[in-house]
């Protein structure tokens, strides 16, 4: 069986416990991954986030998409400058991925669109997210969106061969499904992953500021636009997921 090609969001997930170094319990809603080395635990709502971070990056990195910060009057500790995405090319030739949504959702050239404007676009438009209303707040209804994120990128690596589902049979209920991983497919693509790492560490060192803007902007991507107001229970769980994306760049 011979997969397809995999993008940089597809290499997070497959190595996630490189790139998510924020642990999570399968038992309070972290993501298990499905790595060659065995069974690890992230957490749910830093993964997804990363999967953005290195779809952008990579983008970036290849040239179909350049990446800037906003100018403004007031120096970055005063002011949050927005991070424009700047398309650069159509990006038909990559595979069905978080990074291919990522290019239909955007305007196009000359035209730049904020990153929290994209984010939201491939939420609602490629993964469909419903309008939801969680009981305990934004941060619900967050880890559900950041959940879905993570889905969608596991559906495209079973598309490429890379994972495949097994249906296990119960007396009474649905089939319970197991996802299993190709470990012949997976393991050649650990050089890819180290270039990777190494790519997202070189874009952090060189850009400092505009990292930290795109990793915030990513995660304001996330917040439902129908519910604007934070509870004071919701910031413990959106903080959790910056302090592992802080904690990766570290």
């Amino acid at each position: 069986m011979e997969s397809e090609r995999v993008t940089a969001s597809g290499l997070v997930y497959l190595f996630g416990d490189d790139f998510v170094h924020l642990p999570g319990s399968p038992f309070l809603g972290g993501q298990t991954l499905l790595a060659h080395r065995g069974r690890a635990v992230v957490q749910t709502t830093s993964l997804a986030y990363k999967l953005f971070e290195a779809a952008f990056i990579s983008l970036a990195a290849q040239g179909y998409i350049s990446l800037e910060m906003e100018k403004t009057d007031l120096p970055l500790s005063l002011a949050r400058p927005p991070v424009a995405v700047y398309a650069q090319s159509e990006g038909a030739d990559l595979p069905p991925s978080l990074e291919r949504a990522i290019m239909d959702a955007l305007s196009g050239a000359p035209r730049s669109d904020p990153v929290p404007v994209v984010v939201a676009r491939v939420i609602g438009g490629e993964l469909r997210r419903p309008v939801t209303s969680s009981p305990v707040g934004i941060a619900g209804d967050v880890v559900q969106t950041c959940k879905w994120v993570v889905d969608y990128v596991i559906q495209g690596l079973a598309d490429a061969d890379y994972l495949w589902r097994e249906a296990e049979e119960r007396p009474y209920g649905p089939p319970k499904v197991h996802w299993l991983a190709y470990e012949e497919a997976i393991v050649p693509l650990a050089g890819e992953a180290e270039t990777l790492k190494s790519t997202l560490e070189a874009f952090a060192s060189a850009n400092t500021d505009l990292r930290t803007r795109l990793v915030e902007e990513i995660a304001a991507g996330f917040l439902p636009k129908e519910r604007l107001e934070l509870r004071p229970s919701d910031i413990p769980f959106i903080l959790l997921g910056l302090l592992g994306l802080w904690l990766d760049s570290e």
